[in-house]
C-alpha cells in the first residue's frame, strides 16, 4: 500500500462503503458525527437524562433529610402507656376477689 514518496501512512479498511481513510485521520474523527441527526439526538439524550438524574438526587437528599428529621422526633417523643394493676382494677370494676 505504501509508495515510494508517499507519506499517508498506513491506510484503515472501514468497510465497502466507506473509502479508505489513514489510522491517525479515523481517530481524531468523532464516533457520532456532530452535524447529524444521530448527534444532535445522542445529545438531547444526554441533556435529558443528565436533567433526570439531577432531580433524582435532589429527590433523594430530601427525602433522606425528611427521614432523618422524622426519626429524630419520633425518637425524642416516647409514649409510654401505664396499665393499673389488678387489684386497682377490680376496685374500679366492683370485681371481687
Amino acid at each position: 500500500m505504501n509508495r515510494a514518496g508517499d507519506d499517508h501512512g498506513p491506510l484503515v479498511d472501514l468497510g465497502r462503503e466507506r473509502p479508505q481513510l489513514p489510522a491517525r485521520a479515523r481517530n481524531l474523527s468523532p464516533i457520532v458525527p456532530r452535524a447529524s441527526i444521530a448527534g444532535r439526538a445522542l445529545v438531547a439524550v444526554v441533556a435529558i437524562m443528565t436533567f433526570l438524574a439531577s432531580i433524582t438526587t435532589g429527590t433523594v437528599l430530601l427525602v433522606s433529610a425528611s427521614a432523618a428529621e422524622w426519626q429524630s422526633e419520633v425518637a425524642s417523643e416516647i409514649t409510654i402507656q401505664v396499665r393499673p394493676g389488678r387489684a386497682r382494677y377490680r376496685a374500679r370494676c366492683g370485681g371481687g376477689g
